[in-house]
């Protein structure tokens, strides 16, 4: 697997994670404080781009999903049931890791109840759902500036967004 390749299905795991979020709290409060969003994120997703923002929510760098050609990875809504889908290319051909969990949405946001974490929905119409990512940074991939000096080009992103169609 290429560094490039390692960035990216790290970067994933990571959004996935973040979407697979917080909960252990009763069931029973949690689904009477469901919104419309509960209908709506039901499907296949398929991830398309990852938008990177700044501190005043402006866009400053963006990338298409990376498909090694076994697919782009997905997120699945089935009833109170989520599933993250990854595709990558290794050795021995394409390989899928797969992370299911069950969750909940408050308001704009998506809980899991296996996990500490959470995610917010800024987007959700019935082809795009924008959720907020996680900012990774890997000291392994050394950027340089000009004349020679290190870049860090994490250093204007707050936020970073990422973008699935629906499947």
């Amino acid at each position: 697997m290429n560094l490039l390749t390692k960035i990216m299905k790290k970067f994933f795991l990571f959004a996935s994670v973040a979407i697979l979020g917080l909960a252990s709290v009763g069931c029973t409060s949690d689904d009477s404080n469901s919104s419309q969003f509960d209908k709506d994120i039901q499907g296949v997703w398929k991830e398309s781009r990852t938008l990177y923002l700044n501190g005043n929510n402006k866009v400053i760098d963006e990338e298409e999903a990376y498909d090694e050609g076994c697919g782009l990875d997905e997120l699945e809504f089935k009833g109170k049931t989520i599933i993250s889908r990854s595709f990558y290319l290794d050795e021995m051909g394409c390989e899928t890791d797969e992370f299911e969990s069950t969750f909940y949405i408050k308001g704009d946001m998506i809980y899991a109840r296996e996990t500490n974490e959470s995610t917010k929905i800024v987007e959700l119409t019935a082809t795009k759902l924008v959720i907020v990512g996680e900012i990774l940074t890997d000291e392994d991939v050394p950027v340089i500036g000009a004349f020679g000096e290190t870049v860090d080009p994490y250093e204007n992103i707050k936020t970073v967004h990422i973008e699935f169609v629906r499947k």
